[in-house]
Order: C-alpha cells, then structure tokens, then sequence
C-alpha cells in the first residue's frame, strides 16, 4: 500500500534547506498552483529478523520452555512462532500440520516467552513463520531442540552386597538428582536381556516407580529364582522411547552369607572307607542345606546332584568343623559337594574333587593360610597377616585361625615366616606356572555346567575338577600366544580353562566392561568427519548418537557435532561395552582413599590436558561409583587400552589424547610404584576421549 501527501513546492525545498528565490509574480503563481504536487512514497517495512536462544538446547518433554526472543523490523499480524518435529519439511503448510503450541510474535513481551514443550521426546525445531498464509509465508528462523523424558535426571544406586538373598526384600539405595517423570521405574531384570525398556518391560520382576522411593531407599523383594540380575532404572515406560539410566548387577543366592569352605588331609580314599572331611562354615546355616558326595561328571545342580547323591549330612549338624562320610563303593572320579538347600532355588556352593581308588595316594588339600577366607591360600594372605602385624588397623582377618601356622593360638613373626615357607612350598605343584601372573585379575562368571579346570594349558593335561555354571572366578595369569585359555584358581586349587567351546563360542562371560567412554572432536574449522571404533577384547554394548558402521558428523571449532544421520546436535559421541577381556596394567598407578579421589581426579585430568568441561563431566560419572569406597587403585591405561579400542578418524587429527582410567576398589591400601603421566599438548584439529573401567578385587 502506498499513500500521497501533497505539499507546496515552497515547503518541499524548505525540508530540503534550500533558499527558493522568486524572481516573478507568474514564478511564484507556479509554486503555489495547488496542481502542482508532489508524490513522497512510504519508505518499504524494514525487513523481519528473529534470533532465538534457549538456556539449554536439551530440554524436559511436557515441561514449560522459555524462549528468548530478539525481533528487529516490522512484525506482520500473523507472524507465528510454533515447535514442529525436526523431521517436518520447513514449509509454514507442513509446520502448521504438525505443530504443537505457538504464539504470534506480536503477542510477546519483553523479548522471552514461555511455550509448554511437546510431550513426545525427541529432535524439534522451535520455527518462526512471518505469516500463517501457506501460499506466500517464509520461514525467518528456527532453533533445534532435544526433548527428552527427563534430561538432567542423574540415579546412581547401590546394595550392601552385591550376593542378596533371592525372594526376600532387598533394601536399594537410590540416589535420585533431577525431574522424576511419573512414569519412571526401578525393576529387577536377568542379566543377559538387552538394556532397553522393552525387552526390560518384559522381563522384569517386583518394581517400584522412583517418585514414590523414600528416604533414598526402595526395598523390593528380589526374583524367586537365583542367578544373575540388574537393577535396572527407567526413565520412562513408553518402549520407543524411554532408555535405561542406571543399572547395577547382582546376585541372587538361596543363602547370600553362606560360605563353606571344604578340605581333606588326603583327597583320595579307598571304596566305602569313611572320610574325614573339614568344614568351614561362615554365615547364616539354612535348616536343610547338606554335604554329600556326588560323580564328577554329573551336572552341579541340587536337582541333579539330589539324584545321583552317596552319603551326605546336615551342616547344621556339624560339629567341631568336621563330619565323617562313607565314601562312593565303586572306584571313580568324585565331588564333596554342599548345597544351600534342597528346594528349587537351591544351589551348589561349595566342591572339592576327590578321587576313589583301592590304592589312595596322599594328596594333602588343605586352606591353611586363608586368612581372607576366599577358599584359596596366596600371596595376598601372607600381604594381610604382614599388614596385620604392623598395626594397620583397617586391615581385616576373616579366619585368623588359618594363619596360625606355629599352632599356639597366637599369630606373629613366626607365623608369617612358616606362611612364607609354605607359599614357596606350593608353589612346587603339579600345575603348569603362567607366564604372567595378576595380582589384580579380571572377574568373571562360568556360562555353563561342567567346566573342566586343567592342569595345564590344553586338553592333554589332566582334568582337576570340573566347574558348575554362574561360578565366579578371577583371571590370575596366561600363557603367551594362547588367548583362548587362562588361568585362574578353583577351590584352591590352580588350573586352566579354555575360554571356547568346540563352535568357537564363549564358555565364560567376563564381568567388566568398558563404562562411557566419550569422543570430543575440536576442528580448526567446520569439517565433516568419520570416525570408526575397533573393539577386539569386548563387545559393543550401547552407543549415542547410534552407531552404523562408523559416526558420521560435521563437527565445529567449539566441539559441537551435527550428526548426519539424523541431523542432530551432541557435545560428544558416547559408546560402551560389555563382555571385557582387556588385561589392564597394574604394575604402576596410585592408591587413594575414597575420600580423596574428587581432589586427586581434578589434579591428574588436568595435568593430563582435560579442559575444565570435560573433566567436570568426568568426575560426575566416576565420583559417586568410587568414593564411597575404602580405598581405589587407579592405573590410566595405555597400549592395553587403545590396541583394544582402536579408533580410526578421518580426517587424521594432529593431536589425540585418549585418557582410560582403570581401577581396583579396595578394603586395605596397598603399595604401588607411582605412575608417570603425560601432559596433552592440543595442536590443529584435536581429538580427546575419556572412559574407564572397574575391576573388582578378591580383597
């Protein structure tokens, strides 16, 4: 629309500041002829523009948004603002056909407005239409957005014991920072079900939803059937799009406290010739769990053992921490087995293999020395009786009755010095030495029944006994050039196992796993990158943004990353693992009490080249998993890290750093040489990642 305003010559040239001389009366008529007008167009509107910002481009589902709003120009009477899925076409049409709440522009007020989020989670646009008209209206701007169930929701959670009772209530302590969405949840879920909240949904057991949690305890009462699990924790219950926050692995048993640890002077005997067996019983004694002799070769579980039984006796029976049994009649291959029950959550909790023969040698099977009560007599028993000794209070003897080697009811030097002898004395075996032994070994559980132990490492050594499924062992040593066996210690006694069945297939599923390593990726300038991840010791478990085949993202100056997948925006890529076999360093590294490991953290990150960001988001993951703990022996992994995790980044960045924290939690401290770390110099395009693992200790 234009208008006209008519003026006299006289007072256009006047808004000019020109002088008008009249030098004639017919001049002057011409001048204030009022045909004589002058057309002024109105100047055009100046041209919208709009800036959107919000505090956080991760934002709560259904929760209150405020957006600040920075307009210059003229705004037209229906110029909208609206949020509409980031995958809409950006056409005011296909917006005004799937938006959620709007406004007009001209209805906002001091530059800020506040829109209710869309329920669905998910990637949304914030867009600004400078019209509702779908035939000519234009898109100004827009602002992308995640919406998630609950983005600064943060649960850690922990048990008194990782081995529970099964069906009993089982107390969980539950650390919740955050919006609680009404519909999250805590469940108890086997371990082997994927981590997302379908499979989770249908296969969990007693829950409670975390907003009626109280006091930061929910007591739920366990699955009736015993064997591993997760307490896992929701943030939502809508399958395709709630994900799993926190999870923590644990232990059902028929009797947790139990502990029963057999021996014999002599593990052969004569046929149906009694046999003095001893005890050594720790915990609570169910009414109906026994001790019987059972064939080597069948199936370690109270069903099967029930079935194919010799002599047998109550535990609470026994007294003075022996019990005689008739030995099996006929010659062969025999297991002192103890069970925790006779019902069908029963289990095996204790074996020792013994040999029927008309003409027994002596074989001596004796935990004398097993002052941590872990079955087995090693260096780390000798290491607590020292500790002991030099009045190290927080040091703990569990049976300090097995360290009395001088036999006279007090322990001493002189104890320590026949515990000394008595090491190097066995280690004088029938089994064959590892190449490398580890003081810190990483923990894992047999997948099936009848694992044979060996003697040495592959199948033409004798068998020494033969392992019962959800068996946990520890990796104590290997051979080189063999990483199919390894070498670990069973009932006290050492031996080999192979880690492949005949198709290839894993017979033991390792406890660790790689937690949260992430990738920063700092450009000089915008580039598209790929980056891809070689695990050859672990399995891929969970990545974000999803990985297919490697990540491909524009990444930025400031280490904001677009994903191309799914146009998305990240601060990092995110991966982890499962099924760890990595045999980390320990040779060198650092023992801190748990109570220091916020300041220790800050110091080692950022003399290693963290930036303040990046080690914040560091210490957020780890702190609550380790100061809580006595002590914790930390090593910063190198090659034993990135030959298993290989990355390969193109384009080739000029300076990596790859910063992986393995570590111990411990009861006592122990000594260890300190570990030399290297500063990291950024240069050009710089790649940084940070991750860990826990390995968990027989201490």
């Amino acid at each position: 629309m234009r208008f006209k305003k008519a003026i006299t010559g006289f007072l256009a040239l006047c808004m000019t500041g020109l002088t008008v001389p009249v030098t004639s009366s017919a001049e002057s008529d011409l001048i204030s002829d009022p045909a004589t007008i002058l057309e002024i167009p109105e100047q055009d509107p100046a041209p919208l523009q709009v800036k959107l910002r919000t505090d956080s481009n991760i934002v709560r589902s259904d929760s209150d948004l405020k957006i600040y709003v920075d307009i210059k120009g003229d705004i037209p009477d229906d110029a909208w603002l609206t949020y509409v899925p980031s995958d809409v076409p950006h056409t005011e049409k296909d917006s005004d056909e799937f938006n959620g709440n709007w406004v007009y522009l001209k209805d906002i007020k001091n530059g800020e407005v506040t829109l209710k989020a869309p329920k669905a989670v998910g990637n949304y646009d914030i867009r600004v239409f400078d019209s509702d008209n779908p035939d000519d209206a234009k898109e100004i701007t827009y602002l992308p957005i995640i919406l998630e169930y609950s983005p600064d929701l943060e649960v850690t959670i922990d048990v008194d014991s990782r081995t529970v009772k099964a069906k009993a209530p089982l107390d969980i302590k539950v650390d919740i920072k955050g919006y609680v969405p009404d519909d999250a949840w805590i469940t108890f879920v086997p371990t082997d079900v994927p981590h997302t909240e379908k499979d989770g949904d249908e296969h969990n057991g007693n829950w409670k939803a975390l907003k009626d949690i109280e006091n930061g305890i929910a007591t739920i009462n366990t699955p009736a059937t015993v064997g591993a699990y997760d307490i896992r924790v929701y943030n939502g219950e809508i399958p395709e799009l709630a994900s799993e926050i926190a999870c923590k692995t644990i232990y059902l048993s028929k009797a947790p406290d139990l502990s029963v640890v057999v021996s014999t002077d002599n593990t052969q005997v004569k046929p149906s010739e009694e046999m003095e067996i001893k005890v050594n019983i720790t915990g609570t004694i169910p009414d109906d769990a026994w001790i019987t002799f059972v064939p080597s070769d069948i199936p370690h579980t109270e069903k099967d053992g029930d079935e194919h039984n010799g002599s047998w006796a109550r535990l609470k029976d026994i007294e003075g921490g022996s019990v005689a049994l008739k030995a099996p009649s006929e010659t062969g291959n025999y297991d002192i087995r103890v069970y925790n029950g006779e019902d069908s959550i029963a289990e095996e909790i204790a074996c020792l293999p013994v040999l029927v023969t008309e003409n027994p040698a002596i074989v001596k099977g004796s935990t004398k020395g097993d002052l941590n009560s872990d079955g087995t007599f090693n260096v780390s028993d000798a290491v607590l009786l020292q500790k002991w000794l030099l009045s190290d209070y927080k040091t703990n003897l569990k049976n300090w009755k097995n360290g009395d080697f001088v036999e006279d009811n007090v322990l001493d030097i002189f104890d320590l010095c026949l515990m000394k002898k008595a090491l190097i004395k066995k280690m004088d075996v029938t089994y064959v030495e590892p190449d490398e032994r580890f003081e810190w070994g990483v923990p894992f559980y047999v997948v099936k029944d009848g694992l044979k132990l060996y003697s040495g490492p592959d199948e033409s050594y004798d068998v020494i006994a033969s392992i019962p499924a959800d068996t946990r062992l520890t990796e104590s040593g290997v051979k080189k050039n063999n990483n199919t066996w390894l070498f670990t210690e069973y009932n006290g006694q050492c031996g080999w196992i192979d880690t492949l069945d005949k198709d290839g297939k894993m017979v033991i599923h390792f406890e660790e796993g790689t937690k949260k390593p992430v990738i920063y990726l700092y450009p000089e300038k915008e580039t598209d990158v790929h980056v891809e991840l070689e695990l050859t010791e672990s399995e891929l478990n969970t990545t974000y943004p999803k990985y297919n085949n490697g990540w491909d993202v524009t990444a930025y100056p400031d280490g904001t990353l677009l994903n191309k997948a799914d146009s998305t925006h990240h601060k990092y890529l995110f991966w982890d693992a499962v099924n760890c076999r990595t045999r980390f360093d320990f040779s060198k590294g650092f023992c801190v009490a748990g109570s220091d490991t916020e300041a220790f953290l800050k110091e080692k990150l950022t003399y290693m080249g963290l930036t303040e960001q990046e080690m914040n988001e560091f210490i957020v993951y780890w702190l609550p998993l380790m100061e809580h703990n006595a002590y914790n022996l930390i090593s910063f992994q190198d090659e034993a890290y990135t030959n298993s995790a290989k990355l390969t980044i193109t384009p080739t960045p000029d300076s990596e750093c790859r910063i992986f924290m393995a570590y111990v939690p411990l009861e006592n401290a122990v000594d260890i040489e300190p570990q030399q770390l290297s500063a990291f110099e950024r240069k050009g395009f710089s790649v940084v990642e940070w991750g860990g693992a826990e390995v968990r200790s027989r201490q």
